[in-house]
């Protein structure tokens, strides 16, 4: 038989055990912690908060292509008479690196019809082609004389590096009703600039060689349109007109991307294909002699874009 004292003093401490719980699970929480909970609880039916750009200002796009081009155009060399550069099969065509990089300002706020925000460029190509032909008829390059039958070496590179600037005006934002803002857009850019441009020719035959190199900086003035049709899909066309001293030039590059991938922060990744065409015409007395040349750059290109 149970003492009554053992009996009573037991039933105090459970007592006293389960009022101790039900006390500390009531008792507040500090403010700070509660605030830190709330934080990290959305508001019931609430979108998740977006995360933000990988920059919040600029977008950065690279873009490495493999350019299919040739040479063309009417060459004077060293006074002597003027040719083609095909008449030497010196326009064969060639596989180049080219590469493109732009940066944009992208507001906070984000880009608004009319309002203007900076964008620069640059870009660069070297291209390089020799060929080896049999003259049937002979001929005159500079002062290099070919005998009927000959056989002539050929060489031409050709260099061309550019720096813009500018602005880039939003002209209209077609993206259908409830679609995701920016998503069909027109935008037009001017720009101005510098380029540099490097050109090597050098014919050779019967251990005679006629050798013209020529570097020279040109300021450009550019215009380019960027329409995108779709999250997926857009084009662009860059214009320019370049002059220096005794000479003059000018730029078409058309391209057409598609972008199947973008990330989260900003990212994404495409292809493009595009044509471009370099032409320039000038007038240079060397030494009491004239070399003269009035051609071009042209050919297909393709690349991979990358925006982050």
């Amino acid at each position: 038989m149970r003492h009554p004292a053992i009996v009573l003093a037991t039933r105090s401490v459970i007592l006293a055990c389960t009022l101790g719980g039900v006390a500390s699970a009531q008792t507040p929480q500090p403010t700070a912690v509660v605030t830190a909970i709330a934080e990290r609880q959305p508001p019931s039916g609430a979108a998740p908060a977006p995360e933000l750009a990988l920059n919040d200002r600029w977008r950065i796009r690279v873009t490495p292509r493999v350019w299919f081009v040739a040479p063309a155009g009417d060459l004077t060399l060293a006074g002597g008479p003027k040719f083609k550069l095909g008449d030497v099969k010196a326009d064969s065509t060639t596989l180049a690196p080219f590469l493109d990089v732009t940066v944009r300002e992208v507001p906070g706020e984000g880009v608004k019809v009319g309002v203007p925000n900076l964008i620069f460029a640059a870009s660069g190509a070297i291209t390089s082609s020799d060929s080896s032909n049999t003259l049937a008829g002979g001929g005159q390059f500079g002062s290099l004389a070919v005998a009927p039958g000959g056989q002539i070496d050929s060489q031409v590179q050709w260099s061309t590096f550019q720096l813009t600037g500018g602005q880039v005006w939003r002209l209209a934002d077609l993206t259908p009703a409830g679609g995701m803002k920016g998503t069909t857009v027109v935008d037009l850019a001017g720009m101005v600039g510098a380029r540099v441009q490097y050109q090597r020719f050098e014919f050779a035959s019967g251990g005679v060689t006629e050798r013209e190199k020529l570097t020279w900086l040109e300021g450009i003035v550019q215009a380019r349109l960027d329409v995108r049709l779709s999250s997926e899909f857009a084009a662009e066309l860059n214009a320019s007109l370049a002059w220096a001293p005794d000479r003059f030039g000018g730029e078409v590059d058309a391209a057409f991307s598609y972008t199947p991938w973008r990330g989260a922060r900003g990212q994404s990744l495409g292809v493009q294909i595009g044509y471009r065409l370099l032409a320039t015409d000038y007038s240079v007395d060397r030494n009491g002699s004239k070399t003269e040349f009035n051609g071009s750059l042209a050919g297909l290109y393709a690349g991979v874009s990358l925006k982050f």
